[in-house]
């Protein structure tokens, strides 16, 4: 492969990262901001379930959640502080199931807060 092909090659793959990250930006799945969707909203939910849910506009996106089939997953180890291990073998899933659909749920949450 000429050093010409290699720097094609690296051009295309260069553009094609920057569109992929400007899509997911986009998409409110990743931000600029170090602290971004998934860790302001992880906390926001601590925080909702340690002060008595008292923060409306996680209420209204936990309601609008409430008909998802792993919706529990949240109470359960927010509230209840039940290990990945554990909801993994309530759900009879794999732990990573359980990683996934809890990190989605949240930036769902997020979502519904920030629209």
């Amino acid at each position: 492969m000429t050093d010409s092909e290699k720097l094609e090659i690296q051009a295309y793959i260069d553009d094609t990262v920057k569109k992929t990250v400007q899509e997911l930006k986009k998409n409110g799945l990743i931000s600029a901001d170090p602290k971004n969707g998934y860790e302001e909203t992880v906390s926001k939910i601590k925080a909702y379930y340690q002060n008595d849910k008292d923060d409306e506009s996680i209420t209204k996106a936990l309601d609008a959640l409430k008909d998802d089939a792993y919706f529990d997953i949240i109470p359960l180890y927010y509230l209840s502080n039940q290990t990945i291990e554990h909801i993994a073998s309530m759900y009879n899933v794999d732990t990573s199931t359980i990683t996934r659909n809890k990190k989605r749920l949240c930036m769902e949450i997020y979502k519904l807060m920030t629209n």
